[in-house]
């Protein structure tokens, strides 16, 4: 995460959707999005506990989770019967964000024969690496074991991540040792669309400091440690041979806050390929970072080309 003395607004767009700014000081200056009131419900797109797909709600799915921050929200259709699975992990910086910030995934996905997953994770500053991964991971080893009961396959499980939920995208399918843990290989997931992600390549970004002090945002969920820097980076666990999963990397056309457009898919697909993994790019022209999350449902050409990879994937 490359931090500096830069100072990024967010489009009209956004900021009529309550985006406001947060400035971390700490011998730099940085920008930090977050929505209107902080918390467990910030930048909910729908209410989605309405949805008459809810079959599932507040499923804690770890042994001792926090009844909160680890549950899981379950959405399928009416008589829903070995479908494929989209599990979607909300985005927040590790800091912020809630399961139900769906905006209208469960209607959009229920309509095309899927089951959707949305997994609350534990956030930092309360906690730092590797708890956000591993709650990921064991929320993943839930749906295996028990996603049939709600009309799901778990041999046709695919994953799709928004922002700080595409960081644990790449983490989930390029870091064994997470799935690892609970018997559970890279190749559980079928297929992996990772929207507008910046942060694949964390520890370079860290490290470029150089000595200079490292801002304090970071650090509340990384540490200052460099070897945990390391480890909450995908491109330090890509291998080859390890059956890392076909992905779609979507990355916005407009840039979000000083990230170059671009440039953090396009690193991280070619690190990819080179270990003999599958993995596009997809530059969603005139999109923003938020436009990403929510305009997969809208049909365009960037819906369009998610939806057929997630087939694709899923079968």
């Amino acid at each position: 995460m490359k931090f500096g003395y830069t100072f990024a607004m967010p489009s009209l767009h956004a900021r009529r959707r309550g985006w406001r700014l947060l400035v971390v000081a700490a011998g730099c200056v940085s920008v930090v999005l977050t929505t209107g009131a902080a918390g467990a419900g910030a930048q909910r797109g729908d209410d989605s506990g309405t949805s008459p797909l809810l079959v599932a709600e507040n499923v804690v799915y770890k042994e001792g989770g926090d009844p909160v921050r680890n549950a899981l929200d379950v959405y399928a259709p009416s008589g829903a019967s070995g479908l494929p699975v989209l599990f979607y992990v909300h985005g927040g910086a590790l800091r912020a964000g809630d399961k139900r910030n769906l905006h209208d995934k469960p209607q959009f996905f229920a309509e095309r024969g899927f089951v959707l997953v949305s997994p609350n994770y534990r956030l930092s500053p309360e906690v730092v690496h590797p708890a956000h991964i591993e709650d990921v991971a064991a929320a993943v080893a839930w749906v295996v074991e028990n996603v049939h009961d709600y009309g799901g396959d778990p041999e046709r499980l695919v994953f799709m991540g928004h922002s700080s939920g595409a960081l644990l995208g790449g983490l989930l399918t390029t870091d064994e040792h997470r799935l690892g843990a609970h018997d559970l290989s890279l190749d559980t997931l079928k297929g992996a669309v990772l929207l507008d992600g910046h942060t694949y390549n964390l520890a370079a970004s860290m490290e470029s400091f150089h000595g200079k002090e490292v801002p304090k945002e970071p650090i509340s969920k990384f540490t200052e440690r460099p070897e945990v820097w390391r480890d909450a980076t995908a491109m330090e666990h890509i291998a080859k041979g390890k059956g890392i999963p076909p992905m779609l990397l979507v990355s916005g056309g407009i840039q979000f806050q000083h990230w170059p457009v671009g440039e953090a898919a396009e690193e991280f697909a070619a690190a990819l390929r080179e270990a003999g993994a599958e993995a596009e790019v997809f530059m969603a022209e005139g999109k923003d970072h938020g436009d990403v999350n929510r305009d997969v449902t809208s049909g365009d050409e960037m819906s369009r080309a998610i939806l057929e990879f997630l087939v694709k994937r899923a079968r």
